[in-house]
């Protein structure tokens, strides 16, 4: 878990913040300069100036605080400009100043319980689809497109044949073995396609599905539902993730220790949540 300046654009900046920007910013005597702002500015994109200045602002105070921490202390400092360095002195303040709480076997097994189902392998279907090709910006093609699968649809519950249609209708390779797309199954097709048909039940669906590609008539021929993953499968991520949160609370908590003990001039630093973070 690394540390650096472009989390400040993870905290939405307060609504109520405050810096005149014509006004010294400092930091326990120490100035931030304007110019050292302006060149941050590059690590904070926001929707406005103002936002992206302020955020600048609070990542250079942020990292002032924790230079001013490591002097206290004697840790040495890194050069103007070396990156690594600066990772690597930042990261050993962390480790020397904050505890970051183990994560235990029981807690893993609670998350794991109350969570069953985000644990689940994904569903899979075997489905048959007719490609009805239109481009994204031709609405007029989409509308004819629409309408044709619409029909084919209503030719299908009067009995048609799928393959038949497919191989008239369909602009998908797949027409020469009936419209078949064979197994299905999350991350293996396009995301609006795949978010549509991996929850429809088996038998012809009566809605045309549209895709950037165009509009697609699906026949699911099978379904088969997702399982339960072991604990055991699951138990190191639930702990990574469960530690990162741990890490990320308890810094969170370190830099607002140190902006409370600090005297700053030039910016209302209000809510600040761990800007340093990665």
């Amino acid at each position: 878990m690394g540390i650096s300046r472009e989390q400040a654009d993870k905290t939405d900046a307060d609504e109520s913040m405050r810096w005149p920007e014509e006004q010294l910013v400092s930091v326990n005597g120490t100035a931030i300069s304007t110019i050292a702002r302006v060149r941050e500015l590059q690590y904070h994109p926001a929707a406005s100036q103002e936002v992206a200045m302020y955020l600048a602002t609070r990542a250079l105070v942020i990292r002032e605080l924790l230079i001013q921490r490591m002097q206290h202390l004697g840790i040495q400092t890194f050069r103007e400009g070396d990156v690594i360095s600066e990772e690597q002195a930042l990261q050993s303040l962390i480790e020397r100043e904050v505890h970051i709480p183990e994560v235990d076997e029981a807690t893993v097994v609670n998350v794991y319980n109350k969570n069953l189902e985000r644990y689940m392998t994904p569903p899979r279907i075997l489905i048959r689809h007719i490609l009805l090709p239109a481009a994204q910006d031709d609405d007029q093609r989409r509308m004819i497109q629409r309408e044709l699968a619409d029909q084919l649809i209503t030719r299908l519950q009067q009995g048609e044949d799928f393959s038949g249609l497919a191989f008239l209708y369909s602009a998908c390779p797949s027409k020469e073995q009936g419209g078949s797309l064979g197994e299905i199954s999350l991350g293996q097709t396009v995301p609006e396609f795949e978010r549509q048909v991996l929850r429809f039940p088996v038998g012809l669906v009566i809605c045309p599905i549209e895709t950037r590609y165009g509009f697609h008539v699906i026949n699911v021929d099978q379904r088969i539902e997702g399982e339960q993953i072991a604990l055991d499968r699951v138990s190191n991520r639930i702990k990574t993730s469960l530690a990162k949160k741990a890490w990320h609370k308890a810094v969170a908590h370190y830099l607002q220790v140190l902006v409370n003990e600090a005297v700053i001039e030039g910016i209302d630093l209000g809510g600040v949540n761990s800007p340093l973070l990665q």
